[in-house]
């Protein structure tokens, strides 16, 4: 994995499998990932489609997105991570696409070149501000109650949440809030709650301990931690640090 930093702070990173990791569960990641094979076909089931890419196209992954990849016969597996203060900066706001997949042979060459990212930060501004002719709401087509607890959701994700606090604080059933939302987005509120604390320990995992950020998020233990950013970044928690 190479760290992409800029004025002593990371913003970003590259990851490359050889061997790609087959045992992903459904989720989705809290800032924006861009992803390129070199051979073979990988199969991507988001919440309403399932595309498929073959060796060096651009797979889309935007912030929030859910999704599952299932690996064919693909080989050589590149993930370029952007946080989302960076893309603010520099990109733009709110950096959703609503094209999954691209045809980019820069940006399949500043990708799988990982090593010279330092060198290559301009190219890759301007790669991706030339993609922003694809930018939507992505939350536009849902319905009103899946995106209030979406929004109440990560509004309030360091506090202790409940289907039963959230059901109260927006004033709405349970079983509607759960039905509704399993329905926009594939996946129930306590799912999407246990995702992103996932992905919100992953920002911290390289100056924390392991232990703490278990208990941090609200998980049962360690084991249930590993469990679950496993199944989401493939590597341990421990082999990510």
């Amino acid at each position: 994995m190479v760290l992409i930093e800029e004025n002593n702070r990371v913003f970003g990173e590259i990851k490359y499998q050889k061997i790609i990791y087959n045992d992903y569960k459904t989720h989705f990641h809290n800032h924006l990932y861009i992803g390129t094979i070199k051979s073979g076909t990988l199969k991507i089931e988001f919440a309403k489609k399932t595309k498929t890419i073959t060796a060096n196209q651009i797979i889309i992954f935007n912030p929030y997105e859910i999704h599952k990849t299932i690996n064919i016969d693909a080989k050589e597996y590149y993930t370029l991570c952007l946080k989302q203060e960076w893309l603010t900066k520099y990109i733009s706001k709110n950096f959703n696409l609503n094209c999954n997949i691209l045809e980019s042979k820069s940006l399949h060459n500043i990708i799988i070149n990982k090593r010279n990212i330092t060198s290559n930060l301009e190219a890759l501004k301007i790669e991706l501000k030339s993609l922003l002719k694809y930018q939507i709401d992505q939350d536009s087509s849902i319905k009103n109650v899946a995106k209030i607890t979406k929004e109440y959701i990560l509004e309030n994700i360091n506090k202790k949440l409940t289907l039963s606090t959230i059901s109260k604080d927006i004033a709405y059933d349970r079983s509607y809030i759960i039905r509704e939302f399993k329905k926009a987005y594939s996946i129930t509120p306590k799912q999407f709650i246990i995702i992103l604390k996932t992905n919100l320990s992953k920002d911290k995992i390289k100056e924390a301990n392991i232990a703490h950020l278990a208990t941090d998020y609200g998980f049962f233990d360690q084991s249930h931690f590993n469990k679950n950013f496993k199944k989401i970044f493939a590597f341990s928690a421990k082999n990510f640090k």
